[in-house]
């Protein structure tokens, strides 16, 4: 036609199907290292590391090369869109970002299969203890920095074969605004750039912003995953994600993935560092990967870039969160 070459598409469907089938068990023993600051589990081809004193998971170690260079952390913000400054979310919103930037961990917990949780305490661990297990879960509760005061736990599952089960959870504080965002940040080497998903794609794609998105098998880099607005702002966020792998050159790595669709991106830079530049070029130099699962992101808005706030329905209401994921090296 005049109007388009040949083959362009006009439109196009997807439909999901869902398959009925039993979950994967991860079976067979492997050794626990337990010390007074730390617990190590080693496995095949695997090494994990806790840091009772430092409040997390400090060491995840596939194939014997390390995959994080800093404790996982919980995350409640996104970088403002245009539209979020129209509309003064920050302002609104505020408290998130503190309470992705700062927070204490007060409790840690350990818990051997489907026995009871326990509470480590540091002095009553004398020595080092050496044992077998089939399942170990650490579950730590942080203190964020809200007024009034919230907190959020996150529990590591390690199974046999290295994978993490890994759960972020929110009990509601009244009082505190919507939440922009309900994830948790991996940081990796900035060689591990390589991205390749199964979800919506291939273009960044959110709540309000996916009816033209489809369902694939999609290849990409964290740098391309930047898009380059004027202003430096929220992007890369794909929706629908079955499973998302960064990796080395190498096809060394991370696989995300969970039993339920989730949320996923993997950028050279933090919300923060968006945040803070008013260009690109005053973007940092780049040193790391952030791998971020999320539960979901509120939409992006944008009936008017002036004060209109994002939709009643893909806003994230301040209630009881559970989110809940996979970690495996490959």
């Amino acid at each position: 036609t005049l109007w388009a070459r040949k083959g362009h598409e006009v439109a196009f469907g997807q439909g999901v199907y869902s398959v009925d089938g039993e979950k994967t068990v991860h079976k067979g023993a492997f050794q626990v290292i337990q010390s007074a600051h730390n617990i190590g589990i080693k496995g095949q081809e695997f090494e994990v590391m806790f840091s009772y004193l430092n409040g997390g998971l400090v060491s995840y170690r596939y194939g014997g090369v390390e995959m994080i260079k800093m404790i996982p952390k919980p995350n409640f913000w996104r970088t403002p869109t245009d539209n979020d400054e129209g509309s003064l979310m920050p302002a609104r919103y505020g408290q998130w970002k503190l309470a992705s930037l700062y927070r204490r961990c007060v409790k840690k917990e350990i818990r051997q299969e489907a026995g009871e949780w326990q509470t480590f305490n540091w002095l009553g661990q004398l020595g080092i203890e050496e044992y077998e297990a089939r399942q170990i879960s650490i579950r730590f509760t942080y203190e964020l920095a809200t007024q009034p005061v919230s907190a959020c736990t996150v529990t590591y599952t390690v199974c046999k074969d290295g994978v993490i089960r890994t759960e972020l959870d929110y009990e509601q504080t009244e009082g505190l605004p919507e939440i922009p965002d309900f994830a948790m940040i991996f940081t990796l080497p900035a060689d591990y750039d390589q991205i390749r998903f199964y979800g919506y794609g291939p273009l960044d794609n959110y709540v309000d912003r996916q009816q033209g998105a489809k369902l694939g098998v999609y290849e990409t880099t964290a740098q391309d995953e930047v898009e380059p607005y004027l202003l430096p702002q929220e992007c890369g966020n794909h929706g629908g994600i079955r499973w998302f792998e960064v990796t080395d050159r190498r096809g060394r790595g991370l696989r995300l993935s969970g039993d339920e669709a989730f949320e996923a991106s993997a950028l050279p830079y933090s919300a923060h560092d968006l945040e803070n530049a008013r260009h690109s070029y005053d973007l940092p130099a780049v040193h790391h990967t952030y791998l971020r699962a999320s539960l979901g992101q509120c939409g992006v808005g944008g009936d008017d870039t002036w004060g209109a706030p994002v939709l009643e329905e893909y806003r994230i209401k301040n209630e009881s969160k559970h989110f809940e994921f996979y970690v495996k090296g490959i």
